[in-house]
């Protein structure tokens, strides 16, 4: 789930008047959520890489605790190849059954606006956004696959500021757009499911120079899974339970 830089194919287009404030937007999406949104999500996800030709598809097998917690264990084929753990605003990576060592900070801006933004204390999550470039007093409106959306930290049109687009009617995020060094990364939530207590992103693409560079998307979920949260600890080398009877259940 981690942003990739991409050239921006496409420029927004105006349809309206902007939405005053997108820190206010936020506001109301946590407080429609906070209650009755999931707080524990486990999933397995189809890794491909259509942008890097020979390189096989990947399982991650991934475990969340909103807000902040994620753990992605990663296979290929059936070789474990990995692990990382976000937490407390840090990543940790791992060799499959090591222990993992050290952790540089880091905030996952899809954690945040995917999940945080719904469940997590809502003041904590705007802060992150804020230190992360998107420029919360700033906003905008356009059209995003037939439908209306507002945009956060820009305005229409404007690609050379970090920003995020919002389907207002379903209040969840649907684009990301950040600059890097090598251009402008494009994040795309694709496809959504209602799970009964909230809205779960289904596929998301990462798109790069014009073509979809890295592909996820998600073969089995379930919300509200009991979570032990020893498997966010960074020395904790053992698959999560869900993991070890998904895997004996699929043989």
């Amino acid at each position: 789930m981690l942003l990739l830089p991409a050239i921006l194919l496409s420029l927004a287009t105006p349809i309206g008047p902007s939405p005053a404030d997108g820190e206010a937007l936020l506001r109301e999406i946590n407080a429609a959520h906070r209650a009755t949104w999931f707080r524990s999500f486990v999933f397995v996800q189809r890794t491909t890489y259509p942008g890097q030709p020979g390189r096989p598809d990947e399982t991650w097998y991934e475990t969340m605790a909103r807000p902040g917690f994620l753990r992605i264990d990663m296979e290929r084929g059936d070789s474990a190849i990995g692990r990382m753990i976000f937490r407390n605003d840090s990543l940790y990576q791992a060799a499959p059954g090591q222990p993992a060592r050290g952790g540089r900070p880091m905030v996952h801006a899809l954690l945040v606006l995917l999940h945080d933004i719904h469940v997590g204390d809502i003041d904590a999550a705007i802060g992150k956004l804020k230190a992360q470039g998107f420029d919360l007093a700033t906003t905008g409106t356009t059209t995003w696959e037939g439908q209306a959306v507002t945009i956060v930290g820009a305005t229409a049109g404007d690609s050379s500021k970090a920003q995020f687009w919002v389907d207002p009617a379903r209040q969840v995020v649907v684009r990301v757009l950040q600059p890097t060094p090598n251009g402008v990364s494009d994040t795309r939530m694709t496809r959504f499911s209602d799970t009964g207590s909230g809205l779960v992103e289904r596929q998301i693409e990462f798109r790069a120079n014009g073509s979809v560079r890295l592909g996820e998307e998600y073969t089995w979920i379930e919300v509200g899974t009991p979570i032990d949260m020893a498997v966010f600890e960074p020395g904790h080398a053992a698959l999560p339970a869900w993991v070890t009877a998904r895997k004996a259940a699929m043989k």
